[in-house]
């Protein structure tokens, strides 16, 4: 914890020392759409299988003349992820089963960056995303006295899962000026927890999501 706090700590420093660079600086209010995939590790390894989720906010940016960029979005994301695990049923009948975890979270990134190009440009950000856990529930099947699916049920997982997470990412991305005041862009990002989600298993998430944003010039 103490080493975590640190590099935050640093980022936030080059963070300020950046914003010492802000001076005859552009505007920008945009808002993100993404769709993403997302899945979990354990020790460093994938487990489970990953799911196709999404995430939409708004964007907030500021270029300076030197190019650098500043950012900031708030995200309403959904993350998750299926385990899979084998059942025998009459003491012959083996069935693989799918629990379903579904987690919903408010998120913050915060990122700096460069770009370059005019009409057209690339740029490429680093930062980190705080986040905060709003719903955490999970599926798992129904079976009847005879062994049969029947359906599914649904529960509430959110005292089992951290309310907090930190995530580290990098985005790619180019845009186009539609207008001089109006751009579309699309970017990739990659992403992953620098926690664990789990109260009770060492987890994290990871995922990477495709962006596509439109931006306005204030």
């Amino acid at each position: 914890m103490i080493k975590m706090t640190k590099k935050i700590i640093l980022f936030l420093s080059i963070l300020t020392s950046f914003s010492c660079e802000i001076y005859a600086q552009n505007y920008y209010l945009g808002y993100n759409y993404g769709f993403s995939w997302n899945g979990v590790k354990s020790n460093g390894n994938p487990i489970g299988t990953s799911q196709n989720n999404f995430c939409t906010g708004l964007i907030f940016e500021v270029i300076t003349k030197k190019k650098l960029r500043l950012g900031a979005e708030i995200l309403y994301e959904k993350r998750g992820f299926n385990l899979g695990y084998a059942v025998i049923f009459n003491n012959f009948d083996e069935r693989f089963l799918t629990n379903y975890h579904y987690q919903n979270y408010l998120s913050i990134p915060l990122k700096i960056g460069y770009q370059t190009g005019n009409k057209i440009y690339g740029y490429g950000d680093i930062g980190l995303a705080p986040a905060f856990n709003l719903k955490s529930t999970f599926k798992y099947p129904k079976i009847d006295s005879s062994s049969n699916i029947i359906g599914e049920i649904t529960e509430n997982e959110q005292l089992e899962i951290r309310p907090f997470d930190l995530s580290a990412l990098i985005d790619f991305g180019v845009g186009y000026n539609l207008t001089e005041k109006i751009s579309i862009l699309s970017s990739i990002r990659i992403q992953k927890s620098l926690f664990e989600f789990s109260k009770d298993y060492q987890m994290s998430h990871k995922a990477t999501t495709l962006f596509l944003s439109l931006r306005y010039k204030l």
